[in-house]
């Protein structure tokens, strides 16, 4: 599972270990995390340190003030900053509005590169409109903002529904799906169920705010051990046939494997670093 981990930046200490962080990506973070500190502080920290341009911006929406609101964006554009998470959007006009607002910016043509919040129930009903625009690379829910302008308590039950929503849309336009960021610091044994509920469900990453969270994720192993003996097995079948364009159906140890099947047998596969089923 793929880690998105937020860093305030305020937070002029935690800014200086972000290279050290062994997090797939690291958002820059602008809006929550940094509370009611002056933002343009925050964008100079991050221009003082010579943080990575490779790192995500979460942006302050702003969008419905005035879209000159996202000036203060301006440094880090110039700087090469071309990705970008969207919260508390509403529909995809925002989106249209702020890519148009960072290439009329841009100092040369870069790939825009964004991550979607769904964090109001009218994001969420308009997810299949927003999920089709060609710049999105991921989605993920707010759940505890979702939950506040739903006037509900934050619950897994509650926010149920809501996540796989998401999920089934997110995957039917063939975007990432991002599991919710969790408040859980303290409970390993939570945490980590709620990371392989992700998992189980099918969600391709999930949010991190915390390094203690960060140092369980990475050595969480996804997969239990019959799983993997199972998964060896369907390779070593299918290798000996000539590879997968050889490959229709069999059953291995008293399961039918089709062809369907297989990219979850290569995502065993590649998680402990075991070569993947041959194409043939």
């Amino acid at each position: 599972m793929k880690s998105y981990f937020f860093i305030p930046a305020n937070k002029e200490k935690f800014l200086e270990q972000a290279c050290n962080i062994k997090a797939d990506e690291i958002i820059l973070d602008l809006e929550d995390a940094i509370y009611n500190s002056n933002i343009q502080d925050a964008v100079n920290n991050i221009i003082h340190l010579n943080l990575s341009n490779e790192y995500f911006i979460r942006v302050i929406n702003t969008y419905k003030k005035n879209i000159d609101d996202y000036k203060y964006l301006l440094p880090l554009i110039r700087k090469g900053f071309n990705k970008f998470v969207l919260p508390k959007i509403e529909g995809s006009n925002e989106i249209d509005e702020f890519v148009s607002f960072v290439y009329d910016n841009m100092p040369k043509k870069l790939n825009l590169s964004l991550i979607v919040l769904i964090e109001n129930p009218k994001a969420l009903h308009n997810l299949s409109e927003i999920a089709q625009s060609e710049y999105i690379e991921a989605i993920g829910l707010g759940s505890h903002d979702y939950c506040d302008s739903m006037g509900m308590e934050h619950t897994s039950e509650n926010i149920l529904w809501a996540r796989m929503n998401l999920l089934n849309t997110v995957k039917a336009f063939e975007k990432m799906p991002i599991d919710i960021a969790s408040m859980n610091i303290k409970d390993e044994k939570e945490f980590k169920e709620e990371c392989l509920d992700g998992i189980s469900k099918g969600f391709d990453a999930k949010f991190i705010i915390h390094p203690w969270q960060l140092d369980i994720l990475n050595n969480l192993s996804n997969f239990n051990s019959e799983e993997i003996l199972f998964a060896k097995k369907v390779k070593q079948f299918i290798d000996s046939i000539g590879g997968e364009s050889n490959f229709s159906i069999t059953k291995i140890d008293g399961q039918i494997v089709e062809k369907p099947h297989l990219k979850r047998i290569n995502n065993i596969l590649k998680s402990i670093g075991y070569g993947t089923i041959k194409n043939g």
